[in-house]
This record gives C-alpha cells, sequence and structure tokens, in this order.
C-alpha cells in the first residue's frame, strides 16, 4: 500500500515538474483582438478596457499606449519579439484556446497579464 501511494505522489509530482511550452502558430495570431482582461502585477486595472492587438504577416498594430502603434515583430518559440522605436519588448505567448489568447509582457517595468478575445471579421 505504501509503495502504491508513493508511486502516485511520484506521479503527480512528475505531472507538475514538466513543464510544456506553448506552440501557438503565428498565422493563427492574424486578426484583430480585443482585451478581455487585464492584470497589472497580478491586480485587475480597467485602465486599458478600449485595447486592442492586431497582427497581420510579420506586423503588430496596438493601442496600449492609447495612441496606435504598428512594429514588426517576430515569433521565436513561446515569444513575440517586437521591434518599436529602437525598444526591444518581449510578450509571452501563454495559451491559445479558440478565440481567446493569453500573453504576458513588461511595461515600464510593471508585469502585465492580458486576456484577448478575437473579433469576428
Amino acid at each position: 500500500m505504501k509503495k502504491l501511494l508513493l508511486v502516485f505522489i511520484l506521479a503527480i509530482l512528475f505531472l507538475f515538474a514538466c513543464k510544456s511550452d506553448v506552440s501557438i502558430e503565428a498565422n493563427s495570431l492574424t486578426g484583430q483582438w480585443d482585451l478581455i482582461s487585464a492584470k497589472r502585477n497580478g491586480n485587475t486595472t480597467s485602465t486599458l478596457d478600449k485595447a486592442f492587438f492586431s497582427f497581420t504577416d510579420g506586423s503588430l498594430s496596438h493601442n496600449i499606449n492609447g495612441e496606435v502603434v504598428t512594429s514588426k515583430y517576430e515569433k521565436k518559440s513561446n515569444k513575440l519579439i517586437i521591434y518599436e522605436d529602437d525598444i526591444l519588448t518581449e510578450i509571452e505567448l501563454l495559451s491559445l484556446v479558440k478565440d481567446t489568447l493569453e500573453i504576458s509582457t513588461k511595461i515600464q517595468n510593471f508585469k502585465f497579464d492580458f486576456r484577448l478575445k478575437k473579433k469576428n471579421e
């Protein structure tokens, strides 16, 4: 009985220790994504309620800072590397389930987590 319990505990620990990388194809990002919710340093914020991200082939437009900005991006593993006015920004792709995208990034030393819904075209 103790051996069975030990095997069960080890199996659970193994499952939690194996972290799989998010595999989101760049072409599945194409389109406009509207903000559903945002967290700044883990706390819900409503200051970005009208925010959006729009992906085209190698280009990203967003209005996070209030005005629409368009930049080039490159996808590397589960990250998007954004080239914006000589500033390098990384966006981590957390998950994509149907029409809901979750991403994370740092803006002015604050960690932001965004939940986005794909706009119907």
